[in-house]
C-alpha cells in the first residue's frame, strides 16, 4: 500500500483563514485581491500535491508492474456521506478492512478489491458471492 500524501489536511489551517481574510476587507481594495491570490495559491498548491502524488503512484505502478486493473467506483454517493467526504477528496478513499465471512480472512479493502480485479483479469476465478476472492481449489493429483 502506498500512503496517503493527505495534502489537504496539511493546509486546512491556512485554507481557514484565509477565507475569513477577504470579508474584513474592503471591495474591489488592492488587498483584498492580495488576499484572493494568496488563498489560490494555497488552493493550487494542494491540487499540486495531489496531481503529484497521483502521477508518482502511475509512474511506479507502471513500472512495477505488467498489467493494472482499474476498479469503477461510485464515487459520487460515496462524497455524500459527511463522514467520508473530506478524506475521499483528500485522499481519493478511506482505509477500511474487510472480513470474508465463508473463510474468516481480513484484509484490507482495497487489497481484496486488487485480488478480485486480478483473478477476474487473469480469468482464473471470480469472487464468491460474498467479496472475497478464493483461488481455484485444486485436486492433490499432479497434472
Amino acid at each position: 500500500m502506498i500512503p496517503n500524501p493527505h495534502a489537504l489536511e496539511g493546509s486546512l489551517r491556512k485554507l481557514g483563514r484565509l477565507n475569513r481574510k477577504p470579508h474584513r476587507r474592503r471591495l474591489r481594495s488592492i488587498r483584498r485581491n492580495q488576499t484572493r491570490r494568496r488563498l489560490a495559491r494555497v488552493h493550487a498548491r494542494t491540487a499540486n500535491l495531489r496531481r503529484d502524488a497521483l502521477h508518482n503512484l502511475a509512474t511506479t505502478l507502471a513500472t512495477e508492474h505488467g498489467a493494472i486493473v482499474v476498479e469503477q467506483l461510485n464515487l459520487a454517493g460515496m462524497l455524500r456521506n459527511p463522514r467520508l467526504a473530506r478524506a475521499l477528496s483528500d485522499a481519493g478513499l478511506a482505509e477500511r478492512t474487510f472480513t470474508c465471512e465463508a473463510c474468516g480472512s481480513q484484509l484490507d479493502r482495497h487489497m481484496n478489491a486488487a485480488r478480485n480485479l486480478s483473478g477476474h483479469e487473469a480469468g482464473t476465478a471470480a469472487p464468491a458471492k460474498d467479496g472475497c476472492y478464493h483461488p481455484p481449489q485444486t485436486s492433490g493429483e499432479d497434472r
